[in-house]
């Protein structure tokens, strides 16, 4: 998470964004959270919808079958984006992606976030 707050970071600076409202669903919450903590200077506030793990469900075998029981509901387009992005990554890349979101103590690290902060989350 690290990795990729510092990667958007560089990315906000490169462009000129300045400080700024960022969205983010599922684990673009968790990055939101990192960039937060990591760059609070670029952040004005926050919106997170959906962040990710449940913390019932926090590990490997409970995030897959939530992916494959949720995936039948997701639209195409969305599914075909996130496949292409699995594929050009590699599986290693996306093993290590999960790994590092089911590690993630999102919810304890969200607590230390001073921007105010919208967090949405719906329960089937």
């Amino acid at each position: 998470m690290r990795e990729l707050a510092d990667a958007l970071a560089a990315w906000t600076n490169a462009n000129g964004v300045g400080r700024a409202a960022f969205v983010a669903n599922s684990l673009g919450c968790e990055i939101l959270v990192e960039l937060a903590l990591r760059h609070p200077q670029l952040v004005d506030r926050l919106v997170l919808q959906g962040p990710t793990p449940d913390p019932e469900a926090r590990n490997l075998i409970r995030q897959a079958v939530g992916f494959f029981a949720i995936a039948p509901f997701e639209r195409w387009s969305l599914a075909w984006v996130a496949l292409t992005d699995y594929a050009r990554g590699g599986i290693g890349r996306y093993a290590l992606t999960l790994r590092s979101m089911v590690d993630n103590r999102i919810g304890e690290k969200v607590f230390w976030v001073t921007q105010p902060t919208l967090v949405v989350w719906g329960h089937a």
